[in-house]
């Protein structure tokens, strides 16, 4: 392992011991995997009370047929579809308490004292809470599915939620990093990061709202819903003429956005004191 790995090493094992205190990290991926059981439950109990009514013979056979090769998709996105809403929460609270709190009671003055450059602290900071967040729900997803349904196909399926799901905690982290650069206030910006994207939830549900403008804001969104007929188990595109091409391409700029805003809290962060 060369010098600079171990270096990074230490830094990243500095912000865990200081920042997440056992058991802070057990218990972000516990909550992830209850919120994912909860949702596959009801997922389940939703689709048993929508066939529950079918009389058709055909129709119940296409049916199980859906259920037997797609279920495993489904578990996961069912898993991984109120995870958005965690994000909301979870996400600005630790970018707060982690980094905002660190102003206050000079923590971060006595991190920079250290071999730690303000670049450092921001990115590892900012990237420790993205791994944290998209490494829980990621495992939280696998261990419904692996829990209720332990046969894994569709892989193509699982890689497009994954990436949506990485991209929308890498947004939703530097706009919350961005935040805590300009306040230097945990209260601020827990409250301010949540109401942001609880308008911008309100803002891609409107009827009038572009295509791409929902896949940029919130991609798991976009790469599927449940359609509440007999095929709800089968991934749906969101909007159903959404194209592939499309969607990579929004999640790309939703990359590119949170890069941006990445940079623009390093130029705020630099310049000012702490």
């Amino acid at each position: 392992m060369s010098k600079r790995i171990r270096r990074a090493w230490t830094k990243i094992h500095i912000e865990l011991n200081i920042s997440y205190p056992f058991p802070t990290i057990s218990i972000l991926l516990v909550i992830f995997i209850i919120v994912g059981a909860f949702s596959v439950l009801n997922h389940i109990n939703i689709d048993a009370h929508l066939s529950s009514g079918v009389t058709d013979s055909e129709a119940r056979i296409t049916h199980l047929y859906d259920v037997v090769n797609h279920k495993a998709v489904a578990v996961f996105l069912a898993s991984t579809a109120n995870y958005v809403y965690v994000f909301m929460v979870v996400i600005p609270l630790l970018v707060a308490f982690s980094f905002a709190q660190g102003y206050s009671s000079g923590l971060i003055r006595t991190l920079l004292s250290y071999p730690f450059s303000r670049r450092d602290v921001l990115f590892i900071k900012s990237g420790t809470v993205f791994m944290l967040v998209g490494g829980s729900a990621s495992i939280g997803a696998f261990v419904n599915v692996l829990f209720f349904v332990p046969i894994i196909d569709h892989l193509e399926y699982f890689f497009l939620a994954l990436i949506s799901v990485w991209a929308l905690v890498l947004l939703m982290t530097a706009v919350s990093t961005l935040l805590v650069v300009i306040t230097r206030n945990a209260l601020a910006t827990s409250f301010g990061a949540i109401t942001i994207w609880f308008l911008a939830y309100v803002f891609i549900t409107m009827p009038d709202t572009s295509i791409m403008t929902k896949i940029l804001l919130f991609p798991p969104f976009a790469v599927a819903r449940y359609t509440g007929s007999r095929d709800f188990w089968l991934l749906s595109l969101f909007p159903d003429d959404v194209l592939l091409m499309n969607l990579f391409t929004g999640m790309l700029f939703t990359g590119l956005i949170a890069c941006a805003l990445f940079g623009l809290s390093y130029i705020i962060f630099k310049r000012t004191g702490v």
